[in-house]
């Protein structure tokens, strides 16, 4: 685990790119004096920044070749972390990484942890947390649009966007604290500036949150309904694969299936359930049993039906802001005409399909939301608690300040510019300082 007390700036090394075998590989260095490490084994000068320098890495005492690579220095803190650094492109061959990052280590270095690299560029300055964060979200993205969502964060939208805010937040703390704290300084009366408007815009972050959970988790989507009504068929269109048997009898599907898929740059977890009905079936019934528990779990449901008077009303009930009605088999003319909120499809004559997909896109993101580009989106789950707190917080001081009770009100805002700086990983004390100073007329 990384902390202050670990951060000294010592030079440290790590791979960038797996540990398996491929073209290339990158190896990452970072921290004071690794030009000078770089250049006990490396037999080029690496004196200009920026510039990638062909050569060879050596073993000191024999001047055995390690390796032909390319390096590229960073001087003077122009690196990813804000510090002296070096990128290795060596050969893809496990064994010359690990020879490489062990002459590194022989030479001064140690080997980096977990996240250190993107720890000291927080700390230094280069990135704030929302971009760090971002970093493991593109990294981990599985479909297009969710890599651009974490694109946004990583160019620093979001944080951008905070960082107004807590500004708004600290300019109204300092103007509170030299008012309390430096009556004899003959300050204007202090003035109240409502927080309306930052509280509509946290607010937005977490309406817009069950989208950015969606693009990062992907949407469960639970295909359900009685047997035989063709839930497996739907299943294997949506993959475009025969992944699911299909058979003309009940209860063929006993457990569900899950798997991965893009619906037009959503991540879509898609689960194919047991068919809903009455068995006395031991393995049967639990394969049912687990199809309700999905009920419970899913974005959406696909409840499928073939005569819409066989509807199960119980889940009707209980899951009614989840479902989709999608009437099957309508390529047989004897089918039961529904209603115009039930989809009307046949798998397989591929009608009314589109139509479901449109369908499903409203359902997991209304708004349209994933496809804006003015919209940053929340990236993790210890920024929408952190969020949270804030909103209470500044909620709390809007009520006080009606009260003239500025003490609690100066409280108050301070517990939401230390969440927004935990957010952002910045210093709230120099900030707030430096804010009330500001008050002072010119002389002070």
């Amino acid at each position: 685990m990384i902390n202050d007390a670990m951060y000294d700036q010592s030079p440290i090394v790590a791979l960038a790119t797996p540990m398996s075998r491929s073209a290339l590989a990158i190896i990452r260095l970072s921290g004071c004096n690794v030009i000078t490490i770089l250049s006990k084994i490396f037999d080029r000068s690496l004196a200009i920044s920026g510039k990638l320098v062909f050569g060879r890495l050596k073993i000191n005492d024999t001047q055995e070749i390690v390796d032909e690579v390319m390096i590229v220095p960073f001087l003077g803190g122009s690196g990813y972390t804000g510090e002296e650094a070096a990128e290795i492109f060596c050969h893809g061959n496990p064994f010359i990484m690990q020879r490489i990052m062990d002459l590194c280590v022989s030479n001064g270095c140690r080997l980096a942890l977990p996240g250190e690299f993107s720890y000291r560029a927080v700390k230094n300055g280069k990135i704030d947390m929302t971009q760090a964060e971002a970093v493991h979200e593109l990294i981990m993205a599985q479909t297009d649009l969710a890599s651009q969502a974490a694109m946004t964060r990583l160019s620093g939208q979001l944080g951008q966007e905070i960082r107004q805010i807590y500004q708004v937040i600290i300019d109204q703390l300092g103007s509170i604290e030299a008012y309390l704290d430096y009556p004899e300084e003959e300050l204007d009366s202090f003035v109240w500036k409502p927080l309306t408007s930052i509280i509509s815009q946290l607010q937005s972050y977490l309406q817009h949150e069950p989208v950015a959970q969606i693009l990062q988790d992907g949407a469960r989507i639970v295909i359900a309904g009685d047997p035989n009504v063709g839930k497996s068929s739907l299943f294997n269109w949506f993959l475009g694969e025969e992944r699911a048997i299909v058979s003309a009898i009940a209860g063929t599907t006993r457990d569900y299936i899950e798997s991965m898929l893009d619906i037009q740059g959503y991540p879509i977890r898609l689960i194919d359930t047991a068919g809903l009905r009455h068995t006395e079936e031991e393995i049967e019934q639990q394969g049912i049993q687990k199809s309700y528990d999905l009920l419970r779990k899913a974005d959406v449901i696909l409840y499928v039906f073939v005569d819409p008077r066989m509807i199960d009303q119980d889940i009707c009930h209980e899951h009614k802001e989840k479902l989709i009605f999608i009437q099957n088999k309508c390529d047989d003319q004897n089918y039961v005409e529904s209603a115009d909120n039930i989809i009307h499809i046949s798998v397989r004559h591929k009608y009314g399909l589109s139509r479901l997909v449109e369908q499903i896109l409203a359902h997991i993101d209304p708004d349209n939301i994933a496809r804006s580009k003015e919209v940053a989106l929340l990236g993790s789950v210890r920024q929408k608690e952190l969020i949270r707190t804030v909103l209470h917080a500044l909620s709390q001081a809007e009520l006080l300040v009606s009260d003239d009770n500025l003490d609690l009100v100066a409280f108050s805002l301070r517990q939401a510019a230390g969440a927004l700086s935990t957010f952002l990983g910045s210093d709230i004390q120099d900030d707030a300082m430096q804010a009330m100073f500001r008050q002072f007329c010119l002389g002070k």
